[in-house]
């Protein structure tokens, strides 16, 4: 099965422009969402941004601010979201996604035909924190 595991982004972001995987490290519950993706899964994974679409852990973006909440979804930036997100997952049967419900509604959307799973469904960010952190040193 072709699996790829997608983490959201976070607001809070670094200052400068930097790889992904650093300008979202600012979150504490993003950095250990990609310290438990890397010690668990052998699968590649990417970040779902709401105002970038799909980027690479190693792609170098510019800080930003974006609220998901404003997506609506006529709106031309919401098509435009859901056509970057099928390009980039369109060959996955499986998508394991790390991200809110936002986000996890726009991969279903966008991804009718995969297998969407969300190992921290229902739980909330101190939740998620203390479970990532059950598994994760930092």
């Amino acid at each position: 099965m072709n699996t790829i595991i997608v983490i959201g982004c976070t607001k809070t972001k670094s200052e400068t422009p930097s790889p992904a995987r650093e300008v979202y490290s600012a979150s504490k519950l993003f950095y250990k969402e990609v310290a438990y993706v890397e010690k668990n899964y052998a699968y590649p994974w990417v970040i779902l941004s709401g105002k970038l679409g799909i980027v690479a852990p190693d792609e170098v973006i510019s800080p930003y601010r974006f609220d998901p909440r404003t997506l609506n979804k006529t709106s031309s930036e919401h098509l435009l979201l859901i056509s970057n997100i099928k390009k980039h997952l369109h060959n996955y049967d499986q998508i394991i996604a790390f991200c809110g419900k936002t986000y996890v509604e726009l991969l279903q959307e966008a991804c009718t035909t995969s297998k969407i799973i969300e190992p921290l469904k229902g739980m909330g960010i101190g939740q998620r924190l203390r479970f990532l952190s059950k598994d994760v040193i930092a």
